[in-house]
C-alpha cells in the first residue's frame, strides 16, 4: 500500500531526495510523544498533534503547524520524558 501511495503521489508532485523529510520528524515525534513500545500511545500521540496542527493552521497561519508539533513534543519532553503512555 506504501509503494501505492508512493507512485500516486509522483503523479502530482516531483521527487527530490528530501522528499519524506517532514514525514520522518512527524513520525519521530509521534513516537516519542506516544512512549517508544507503545501502540496505544503512538495513537494517542498522532490524535493530539493531529488536533494542534489543525488548531494551529486554523487559528495561525498553516506555516506554523509544524512547528506547533515540535513546540508540543519539546512541552511533553519536558513535562513527562517518558511520553504519554510508557511501556
Amino acid at each position: 500500500l506504501s509503494a501505492l501511495g508512493g507512485i500516486l503521489l509522483l503523479v502530482v508532485s516531483n521527487m527530490s531526495p528530501n522528499m519524506g523529510f517532514p514525514i520522518t520528524l512527524k513520525v519521530l515525534a509521534i513516537i516519542i510523544l506516544g512512549g517508544l513500545g507503545s501502540v496505544f500511545g503512538s495513537l494517542v500521540a498522532s490524535i493530539v498533534l493531529g488536533i494542534s496542527e489543525t488548531f494551529a493552521g486554523f487559528f495561525l497561519d498553516t506555516a506554523w503547524s509544524n512547528s506547533i508539533s515540535l513546540l508540543v513534543l519539546l512541552a511533553v519532553i519536558l513535562i513527562r520524558s517518558e511520553g504519554f503512555l510508557k511501556r
